[in-house]
């Protein structure tokens, strides 16, 4: 039997906002199923299977950066104010 997280529960290992996580559900690339009319239930198995493709752990990252206030280098490709 499968161990079923929570969105709030992934949301934690993620280091992220549960609404990321409902969102990654609502876009196809996390499988969870309802449970209830509005709860999602998210087993282990599929949890793996999406943190092995490397996308959880670069999301854990940009979040990470985002909470430390790190920028990421602007768009140095030339433009009307560029000197």
């Amino acid at each position: 039997m499968d161990i079923i997280f929570t969105p709030e529960q992934v949301a934690n290992r993620w280091n992220c906002c549960a609404n990321t996580v409902i969102n990654t559900i609502n876009s196809g690339e996390l499988f969870a199923f309802l449970v209830g009319k509005r709860r999602y239930g998210i087993p282990a198995s599929s949890l793996q299977e999406y943190e092995s493709r490397g996308v959880a752990t670069r999301r854990k990252r940009q979040t990470a950066r985002q909470s430390n206030g790190a920028r990421t280098a602007p768009n140095n490709r030339g433009g009307a104010n560029d000197g």
